[in-house]
Parts: C-alpha cells; structure tokens; sequence
C-alpha cells in the first residue's frame, strides 16, 4: 500500500509512525544502517538495552529496492516486511 487511504501522499516514516503507535511501539528512524568492523562487535552492540529491538519491520516497495530488501532480510536487519505484491514475488523468486 502506498500512502495511507485517508492521504495517498502520506509517506513511509508516517506509515510507520502510525502503525507503532497503534501496536503500542515507538518507532526510531535509522538514517543510515550500523556497519561494525566484527561479529564479536556486533554481539556487545546487541546486549546494550537501548539497542536491543525485538521486532524490526521494513516497509519498503518497488523492483529497484529488491536486492537492498533481500541484504536486509538475509542479513537480520529486519525481521518483517511491509510491501507489495510485485516486490514480495520478487524476493520470492
């Protein structure tokens, strides 16, 4: 779904905004993803609280966005999808 039924111009960041607050989350904006020079970096980076997240939920669509979909989904960056039906056969393919 592309921007919200009330608002077509509504953006992904709002989207999601909205979707965190009424499943009770928040919701941090990462301008950039974390790139650390180790897995044993990584491992400490984890076990700080204000880093731990348990549900990571991408919302990302379109054909030029299917392999950054596929790097993020194989490499644990996110641990759900918001798209659509095109991407989703995309990836699945």
């Amino acid at each position: 779904m592309v921007g919200a039924p009330s608002n077509p111009m509504t953006d992904s960041p709002d989207i999601c905004r909205m979707l965190a607050e009424r499943l009770g989350g928040t919701v941090t904006t990462l301008h950039v993803p974390m790139i650390l020079s180790s897995a044993h970096i990584a491992a400490a980076m984890r076990q700080e609280p204000q880093i731990a997240i348990a549900l990571v939920i991408g919302v990302a669509w379109g054909q030029e966005k299917v392999k950054a979909i596929k790097a993020c989904l194989i490499g644990s960056y996110i641990s759900a999808l918001t798209t659509d039906q095109a991407t989703a056969e995309s990836l699945l393919a």
